[in-house]
């Protein structure tokens, strides 16, 4: 048998339940911006590969 998350924090008293909504949207803040970052990241990744006439440097060569 499963326990729903809203059955079980109801039977918490309110300053428990306060505690435990405000860690819940602190992770789900920090999630949204993992998540951003990881769509920046990829977009440019993108942006950068397509780029005409951009070549890719190795970490020792000179930049250009």
């Amino acid at each position: 048998m499963t326990i729903d998350i809203q059955e079980k924090t109801a039977k918490l008293d309110p300053p428990q339940r306060r505690k435990v909504e405000a860690r819940a949207a602190e992770l789900i803040a920090e999630e949204m911006t993992l998540r951003e970052l990881r769509k920046a990241r990829q977009r440019d990744r993108v942006v950068t590969g397509r780029e005409p006439g951009r070549a890719s440097l190795s970490p020792g060569d000179p930049a250009p």
